[in-house]
């Protein structure tokens, strides 16, 4: 009988443990209510032989709240730290990025429409504009997303 008990307590131990490292929103919620259900059952149970199982049953559920919090707090640390080194390996890529669009910002669009070789260059000049700054502006909202996704694992 009580190496049947050591070995419930082993397998409690042991799910919250295992379930940390797949911790998803939903079983945060379900973490969440099962702990208040244990509160609620611990508070009201009558007398030291009621509140032993509702106490066990409230560790429990703190426990397992707790390495579920645990496993996405190491799931976010993780994907932060994979976002900061790809963003350090592009970093030029970045760098040629944020040059090229204030270049564009600051130069005036009638300076934009001339060229030193003539208005052929500058109308083929322009052509290449057109084509590289919607690819430019998608580059850029695609490095602004992945820094909200820092900024958000970091919450």
């Amino acid at each position: 009988m009580r190496s049947a008990g050591l070995m419930a307590a082993v397998l409690a131990l042991a799910g919250p443990a295992a379930a940390a490292a797949t911790a998803t929103p939903e079983d945060l919620t379900t973490a969440a209510a099962r702990l208040e259900s244990a509160g609620a059952a611990l508070a009201a149970a009558r007398g030291a032989e009621e509140r032993t199982a509702p106490l066990v049953a409230a560790i429990g559920a703190y426990e397992e709240a707790l390495a579920r919090l645990r496993g996405v707090v190491i799931g976010a640390g993780a994907r932060e730290r994979e976002i900061t080194l790809e963003l350090a390996e592009r970093r030029e890529e970045i760098m040629r990025l944020t040059a090229a669009l204030q270049t564009m910002s600051r130069v005036p669009p009638p300076a934009q429409m001339m060229h030193p070789a003539g208005p052929l260059a500058a109308a083929r000049a322009g052509a290449v504009l057109a084509r590289l700054t919607p690819a430019l502006q998608a580059e850029a909202a695609d490095l602004a997303a992945t820094l909200r996704e820092i900024e958000t694992a970091r919450v």
